[in-house]
């Protein structure tokens, strides 16, 4: 699990009851997670990384045409492809990314959607078969002084994108 305040991911040791540091302050708001070919593939608002097994400092992964891989929330992958919503670099829209190998570097990326008018900043998804779920209108906007706002009060609009082959 990601502490996207501290900077830091946990995980959880076989059979163990408690959570334990595996990289603490190396990222920069961590906020999403999946395993690709054995390989810990972390998010943050700079980039993707690769922790490639303790001890280790996260790698960069590095993409086609310097398409940006930052600000990723919502990140679930199934083999090689990742999906995720990208909304903290400016507009927020749904990104796709197919990865090599070992997680060496990202072979392709694309944007699936964008400008979506039903959505208010776009978070969290998981894929499905051949869909990715996520939430469309997580609000998070809608906050003042610790309070959700009346604007923000508002039922949760969960999205379905096919996910191309």
């Amino acid at each position: 699990m990601t502490d996207s305040e501290a900077g830091s991911v946990f995980r959880l040791p076989p059979g163990g009851a408690r959570l334990v540091p595996f990289r603490e302050g190396a990222f920069t708001y961590p906020n999403g997670l999946v395993i690709v070919d054995g390989v810990l593939l972390v998010c943050d608002a700079l980039g993707l990384w690769a922790l490639d097994g303790d001890g280790a400092a996260p790698r960069p992964l590095l993409a086609p045409g310097a398409f940006p891989l930052g600000g990723i929330d919502g990140l679930s992958a199934r083999g090689r492809t990742l999906v995720g919503v990208q909304n903290s670099l400016g507009a927020p829209r749904i990104v796709r990314f197919d990865v090599a190998p070992s997680a060496r570097a990202v072979l392709r990326a694309e944007v699936l959607e964008a400008g979506n008018p039903l959505w208010r900043i776009p978070t969290t998804g998981v894929l499905r078969g051949d869909e990715y779920l996520y939430i469309g209108n997580s609000s998070l906007d809608a906050r003042r002084d610790g309070e959700v706002t009346a604007e923000g009060r508002v039922p949760t609009r969960l999205h379905r994108l096919k996910i191309p082959s």
